[in-house]
């Protein structure tokens, strides 16, 4: 490797929303920070997700102003069967939240890590990772040679800084997710549960605002055209109401990541911390990644700030693991509850559908 020509205290690999918490963070703990941009964890277009009452009390905790995007706030959540033909609206006063156009929140995050003037963005991918006695060395495709005592890697599920890193690469999963958008006039605002039987009970979910509608739903990893299943999906749904018209030419499928946190070795190398969907945050039953995604950068950062003023930086950095599970591991589990079972009571008994989407939306369990 050439001479670094810029050192850091830590190192942030990614600009999705684990690593934009993470280096704004670690800048408000008045420590620079190297953000170093990755695509791979930042997604097409306008792609929403939710925020339920965790991710939206996160977001007031470290003071990201919510507000200036426009969110679409919702109460209450639909349950629908798998096949539509069964439905019920669950009315919680706890079941509230509110829908985001993702990249814009990261965007904005990253915007107040920039602003603390600890924290410089750059644009070219690393290449390189060295892992060194004190320092850990990156190098970027531009030529820029960066060090950091600290690395945050948060660049999404393929992780491929993982891999240079010497970590496992990306989170294991065996389940794809097919997302599709489309925009629909006078779109009432809500998140919709779609419950899946069989085994794995994996849910699917439609998100609606004012602008549009997005549909996303799992699938084996093994099946050669995923996407096939996306106008059956897309009907049904415009069937019940909460889609419009054909289905969306652009398509996107992606790890889906459900609970692979929970399956992970570690979380930590040498020097090194993984987070967001780089480490498999979400949770099991709702694939829910925006809250997860935050709250490990944000571990993660406070592990880091705490290892750079430790004795020994590695063993500080070991805590990690212990960390993120006593905060939030029990969030990111399935139920403890076969679903298959609770299926027939779920649209025609209150108690059960209220217990299933309390499941769904505030990580509790059955």
């Amino acid at each position: 490797m050439p001479v670094a020509s810029d050192e850091f205290d830590l190192a942030v690999i990614g600009t999705g929303p684990a690593a934009a918490t993470a280096a704004l963070t670690a800048a408000r703990g008045d420590r620079s920070v190297a953000l170093i941009r990755c695509d791979g964890d930042r997604l097409a277009g306008e792609s929403r997700d939710w925020l339920g009452p965790a991710g939206v009390s996160l977001a007031s905790q470290l003071d990201f102003p919510l507000e200036k995007l426009h969110p679409a706030h919702f109460t209450g959540v639909r349950l629908f069967s798998a096949d539509f033909k069964r439905s019920c609206a669950v009315e919680d006063a706890e079941l509230t939240g509110c829908i985001v156009e993702t990249n814009q929140l990261c965007e904005l995050i990253v915007h107040a890590a920039i602003a603390t003037k600890r924290t410089r963005k750059f644009a070219a991918a690393p290449i390189r990772i060295e892992q060194r006695e004190r320092t850990r060395a990156v190098q970027l495709s531009d030529g820029t040679l960066l060090t950091a005592r600290v690395l945050i890697i948060a660049d999404g599920a393929t992780s491929p800084a993982g891999t240079l890193a010497g970590l496992a690469a990306g989170a294991k999963t065996a389940y794809l997710s097919v997302s599709a958008a489309k925009v629909a006039n006078n779109a009432k605002p809500g998140l919709a549960i779609v419950l899946g039987g069989g085994s794995e009970q994996r849910a699917a979910t439609v998100l609606s605002d004012k602008k549009c509608t997005q549909v996303s739903f799992p699938v084996r990893e093994r099946d050669a055209n995923p996407t096939q299943y996306l106008p059956a999906f897309w009907k049904m749904a415009s069937d019940a109401g909460l889609a419009n018209g054909t289905p969306p030419a652009e398509i996107a499928c992606r790890p889906h990541i459900a609970g692979g946190a929970l399956d992970r070795d570690t979380h930590v190398g040498k020097g090194c911390l993984i987070a967001g969907a780089a480490g498999g945050f979400a949770a099991a039953f709702s694939n829910e990644e925006l809250y997860p995604a935050m709250q490990s950068g944000r571990l993660a950062a406070e592990v880091a700030l705490r290892a750079l003023e430790a004795a020994v930086l590695q063993d500080e950095l070991t805590t990690f693991s212990a960390v993120w599970r006593s905060a939030f591991a029990e969030y990111l589990r399935m139920p403890n509850t076969d679903l298959n079972l609770l299926l027939p009571l779920v649209f025609g008994n209150p108690q059960m559908s209220r217990r299933v989407a309390r499941a769904f939306l505030l990580g509790q369990k059955f």
